[in-house]
């Protein structure tokens, strides 16, 4: 390989040609790092948000079936005091 360059990729570059496509690769490699942190993060959040809905679903199930536990709890003392 002749005229001073530097061998990158088949092609015979400058020394300034080879550190910019060195220097575009770092920053892509960069942001393929970031887009994948990014999903990493949002993941986790779904999942979260997942979690809570499940959680709230859970007490709102629970909170029925303590309302509807007083609702006849409530109908008996009544029927009981009625009878009276």
């Amino acid at each position: 390989m002749g005229g001073g360059g530097t061998f990158y990729e088949g092609h015979c570059l400058t020394q300034q040609q080879y550190d910019e496509k060195r220097k575009q690769e770092t920053d892509w490699v960069a942001q393929q790092q970031t887009i994948r942190e990014q999903v990493r993060v949002a993941k986790f959040a779904a999942q979260d948000a997942k979690d809570a809905k499940k959680d709230a679903e859970k007490e709102e199930k629970e909170a029925k079936k303590a309302a509807e536990k007083a609702a006849k709890e409530a109908k008996k003392s009544h029927a009981v005091a009625s009878a009276q």
